[in-house]
């Protein structure tokens, strides 16, 4: 899964308006509380979320995979008389979906948006979430099962071909396979 969230912190950080992409670690309560350095904003944060796991065989595992965007956003005054109303932090919402809307990160499907949360009690900071789902092939263990190989077998096959138009006249062909298996 670190591949998927490399993929994704690059490809946010392609927005030049977000000041600051990292990993989700509850930043913004901890700003909140005073207990971390203070970052830019506009900022975005990425969470994953996996659901349950379903095994494909071969060490390949599957799941669900929800990604949430943490945007963070501070606007102390729009300039539209409105001190407590931050509309600015929809453009930067349109910017996130945007970006990662049908994006592929490795080894996901394309990304659809699947909820977002708006922040109706914050403070001067504003915390916006979007939710996206991808599905996600987890292959860690694929290397760790040995394939089981088999020794190449002669195979004859006798096709008959029935032609419904002529009962009466019935083609046998024989049919050799010799090696169907192209191993050492």
């Amino acid at each position: 899964m670190k591949e998927t969230i490399i993929d994704l912190l690059n490809r946010l950080k392609e927005i030049p308006e977000l000041q600051y992409v990292v990993v989700w670690n509850n930043q913004l309560q901890y700003l909140e509380d005073q207990t971390i350095e203070a970052f830019p904003f506009p900022c975005a944060f990425v969470e994953l979320v996996p659901q349950s796991f379903n095994q494909l065989g071969a060490g390949f595992q599957q799941t669900d995979l929800d990604i949430r965007i943490h945007i963070g956003h501070v606007e102390y005054d729009a300039n539209n008389g409105n001190m407590e109303e931050n509309l600015s932090v929809f453009d930067i919402r349109n910017l996130v979906f945007k970006k990662l809307s049908l994006y592929k990160p490795t080894m996901c499907s394309e990304l659809f948006k699947i909820s977002e949360e708006q922040d109706y009690e914050h403070t001067d900071i504003y915390h916006y979430i979007l939710t996206f789902r991808t599905g996600l092939i987890d292959s860690t263990a694929n290397n760790l099962i040995e394939p089981t190989l088999v020794d190449p077998i002669d195979i004859e096959i006798d096709v008959v071909r029935d032609n419904a138009l002529d009962r009466d006249n019935i083609d046998r062909h024989e049919i050799k396979v010799v090696n169907i298996w192209q191993g050492q």
